[in-house]
């Protein structure tokens, strides 16, 4: 193209050379699974250019922290923790509590709540036997053997 009588070319500017990044904070950053915009954050280029360009590396990155956390719970519940015991169940084995037993379960919960503190047991003494406060009398008030 010319203008005013002149050949104009076009000059391409090339953008920043791309540095590379520290692969292991790249992997330790996802490890503690920080979000793609706070891992772009820290180490100071784009979002899309760790997509572009790191992704792998990043994949790795949340699978070294998912087995980490995993290693962490199986040894809590090899220690005996029984919360984590029930996580696990209902996470790996599938276990789960209905919806029924739940109920059950809060219902159980009010009744304990509404049983007075005090219950007096009266009960009768039939043929000598001992009275529901076990002193070891009958009805007569002689000692029962």
């Amino acid at each position: 193209m010319t203008r005013g009588g002149r050949k104009q070319t076009k000059t391409w500017v090339k953008g920043k050379k791309p540095s590379e990044l520290d692969i292991e904070q790249l992997q330790a950053l996802a490890s503690i699974h920080c979000t793609m915009e706070e891992i772009a954050l820290v180490m100071g280029v784009s979002r899309d250019h760790l997509y572009r360009r790191y992704k792998d590396v990043i994949d790795v990155g949340y699978a070294q922290g998912k087995r980490s956390l995993r290693r962490r719970m199986w040894e809590a519940v090899e220690k005996g923790n029984v919360q984590m015991m029930i996580h696990m169940a209902k996470h790996i084995l599938g276990h789960r509590e209905d919806a029924a037993e739940k109920e059950d379960a809060s219902k159980w919960n009010i009744i304990v709540h509404e049983i007075p503190k005090q219950i007096e047991i009266k009960a009768e003494v039939r043929g000598g036997q001992e009275d529901a406060q076990g002193d070891g009398k009958d009805e007569g008030g002689s000692q029962a053997n």
